[in-house]
């Protein structure tokens, strides 16, 4: 390296000038693992995928990306207190790269209590080295989800840590209490008034949403040993065979689930021009059993209030949020109390419209190079029609490609709806920021090492000192993309995210292997 200084013009001030010669790069002649002998044949081929090889340039944030990425592989093979660290020796003009490998303990699942699923079931659930969470909670609480997604809602888990840092092996013990299925009984809808849908056609939409978020209501499932062993099985006495579980989507209750339906029914409304509907929250009523029930059986008590719903509503006939419901009206199952609950649940789902809204109006702000009546047309919205929050949003979306195909590549489109005080009427607006008109000022290819640019750049429907129009990028990349050279073809601007009058467009292509 060499620095000099050069004068300049102004009195006092001078140019630094740093002239760095680099060199030829140190290669690294020899990579070495350091780990325990006890453990290198089971990691050696985890080991060996260490980004940094032997004949590789010796960089310092390379090695150290390379440690990153091994310890994050060891910790998802369940070493969850691996450390890898690599130590670097040049000597007569040559680089050695020490990695040092500590794996720590193997963490060990095991499971107690679980009688429906076995220990590679749950296993598979965690799903360890690609949870991102590995906390023993975090944990405990995926299995518990799982539990309650195949209807069984009492199950618990809790998690112990066994063993010390400086053993070979820890474990991670689940202690799981599966409880009885518990299963949906009904669905009812309090304060559901008006609208298009009955109380039938809602609890359609309700277990269709079921059906798709929740295991079972498959047509083929497991056999129950039972049924086997009376028709083909032995004729004398057999020991016990436990009921494999079929669970019923739409009978089985899981909070989770039932958010995403309280979402789906919601957002149904509010498309329809009901724009303060509210739904939920879901109320979970569950007697209480006897103290003296038989064995195994469940004899409810009698519910200690009647449930209902307040169905509140301002002078203005929108939804009010109601009390929150009696806590006793839903049993919960407590083992140190002796609290044991019926394994049935009723739901109610309170369903709340309000007025319903009535577009009588769009109108357009912030356009300058498209006229208001032509944005209209585009936006392909009906006056006099429920306003629908969806519908909106593709108008908007219209709008957006219309700018695109005029060549307003970073024009950006924002929706608003102005409701009256009654919220029976409501105006849609469009804020539109144009931005400028992006005009092609040259065509470069990239990638292209085999194919002659001139074949690509005949392909190319843009044209230099004409607008970028998103349906021309659109036939670029069809033309390009049959030529049947390319693995991947895109087309996009230079400095996507600067905007500028005239842009560069860069045409990338990815050779197919010969």
């Amino acid at each position: 390296m060499v620095v000099e200084t050069r004068d300049t013009d102004e009195r006092g001030k001078v140019v630094l000038v740093v002239v760095v010669e680099p060199g030829p790069p140190l290669i690294i002649a020899d990579r070495v693992f350091v780990m325990p002998d006890a453990t290198w044949a089971t990691l050696a081929d985890v080991a060996r995928r260490y980004a940094v090889s032997k004949g590789d340039r010796l960089d310092e944030e390379a090695l150290g990306s390379a440690d990153m990425e091994l310890e994050e592989e060891l910790r998802g093979r369940r070493y969850p207190l691996a450390r890898v660290r690599h130590k670097v020796l040049v000597k007569e003009g040559f680089g050695f790269a020490y990695v040092y490998v500590q794996p720590g303990p193997h963490l060990r699942f095991r499971f107690e209590g679980n009688e429906r699923f076995d220990g590679d079931q749950l296993t598979d659930v965690i799903d360890y080295d690609k949870e991102p969470d590995r906390a023993p909670a975090a944990l405990g609480d995926k299995l518990q989800s799982f539990y309650r997604r195949v209807g069984l809602f009492d199950a618990t888990v809790q998690v112990e840590e066994r063993g010390a840092p400086t053993d070979a092996v820890n474990e991670m013990v689940f202690r799981i209490r599966e409880g009885d299925v518990v299963q949906v009984l009904g669905k009812e809808f309090p304060c559901l008034r008006g609208g298009s849908r009955t109380a039938e056609a809602l609890l359609g939409e309700v277990d269709g949403v079921l059906a798709t978020e929740l295991p079972g209501g498959d047509l083929f499932g497991s056999v129950d040993p039972k049924v086997v062993d009376e028709g083909l099985g032995p004729q004398g006495l057999t020991g016990a065979r436990p009921s494999p579980l079929q669970p019923d989507p739409t009978r089985t209750y899981d909070p989770a689930a039932y958010d995403k339906v309280v979402k789906h029914v919601r957002d149904l409304y509010r498309s329809e021009g009901y724009l303060s509907a509210t739904v939920g929250p879901v109320h979970v009523v569950r007697r209480a059993c006897h103290r003296h029930s038989p064995p195994g059986q469940c004899v409810p008590l009698p519910l200690p209030t009647r449930p209902s719903s307040t169905c509140r509503f301002d002078p203005r006939g929108l939804p009010v949020e109601d009390p929150d419901p009696d806590p006793r009206l839903q049993c919960r199952p407590d083992r140190a109390l002796g609290v044991t609950c019926e394994p049935r649940v009723w739901l109610h789902i309170p369903v709340k419209l309000g007025p319903q809204a009535t577009l009588y109006d769009m109108a357009f702000e912030g356009n300058r190079a498209v006229t208001e009546a032509s944005l209209l047309e585009t936006a392909e919205l009906e006056l006099g029609q429920p306003a629908s929050n969806l519908e909106i949003e593709q108008a908007r979306r219209r709008v957006v490609q219309a700018y695109r195909e005029l060549g307003f590549a970073y024009a950006e489109v924002r929706a608003a709806l102005d409701l009256s005080p009654d919220h029976t009427r409501a105006r849609a607006r469009l804020v539109i920021n144009e931005s400028q008109q992006v005009i092609v000022d040259k065509i470069v290819v990239v990638g292209a090492e085999r194919t002659s640019e001139s074949l690509i750049l005949g392909r190319v429907a843009l044209e230099v000192g004409q607008p970028y129009r998103a349906s021309e990028v659109r036939k670029t990349e069809e033309r390009i993309a049959t030529l049947g050279t390319f693995a991947s073809v895109s087309v996009s601007l230079q400095d996507a995210y600067v905007p500028a009058r005239r842009k560069t467009v860069v045409i990338q292509v990815q050779e197919r292997l010969p």
